[in-house]
Order: C-alpha cells, then sequence, then structure tokens
C-alpha cells in the first residue's frame, strides 16, 4: 500500500507539472500575441503621426497661407508703393533715445565686441 501511496502522488506530481508546463507555454503565446498587437499598433500611431505631422507641414506653408488668406479673409498683397523700408538705427542712437545711461551702453558695447 505503501508502494501505491508514494507512486499516486508521483503521478500526481507529475500530473500538475504537466500542467504547470502547459499553462506556462498557453500564457507565454499570449503575451506573444499581446506584444505583436502592440507593435503593430505602436507601427499605425506612428504612420498616423508622421501623417498628420505631414499634414501639419502643408497646412502651414506659406503658400497655402496665402491661398486661405486670399480665399477665406479676401487679402490681397499690399503694392510695392505702398511698403516703406527703412534703415534701423544704430544702437547707440536708440540707447540715447531711451535714456539709456551710457556707462551701461559702454559695458553692452563691451560685451558686444568680446561676443
Amino acid at each position: 500500500m505503501n508502494k501505491k501511496f508514494i507512486s499516486g502522488k508521483l503521478l500526481l506530481l507529475a500530473a500538475v507539472g504537466i500542467l504547470l508546463i502547459a499553462w506556462e507555454r498557453i500564457e507565454a503565446t499570449e503575451l506573444g500575441y499581446r506584444v505583436e498587437e502592440g507593435r503593430k499598433s505602436l507601427e499605425a500611431l506612428q504612420a498616423q503621426a508622421s501623417v498628420m505631422e505631414r499634414n501639419l507641414e502643408i497646412a502651414s506653408s506659406p503658400a497655402m497661407l496665402a491661398r486661405l488668406a486670399d480665399e477665406k479673409l479676401q487679402m490681397i498683397p499690399a503694392p510695392l508703393k505702398s511698403i516703406k523700408f527703412m534703415d534701423s538705427p544704430p544702437a547707440q542712437e536708440i540707447a540715447s533715445s531711451q535714456n539709456f545711461p551710457s556707462r551701461f551702453w559702454r559695458k553692452l558695447k563691451f560685451w558686444r565686441r568680446s561676443t
């Protein structure tokens, strides 16, 4: 009887071991499928982001903005006669017109030369 009891325990232990191994393999397979689904989802999202970036570049291009300004806002380019080009005054003139202290201007001038 003792031998039957021990062989029964060994048989039960072997069956449980086989079931655990089978369960582990099934879980590993399911995990592999989930990883593959995640990879495909990531690729799809990256492709979608790429398309959206390209659409943003197209929508913000100068040609598209000009077309939208013309069509939706009825804007027209300004005639060249009305555009006035100005030379910018030297920085020292700007500083003196804004009551900028001369000692700070000298320091600023020093830094401008060194960089």
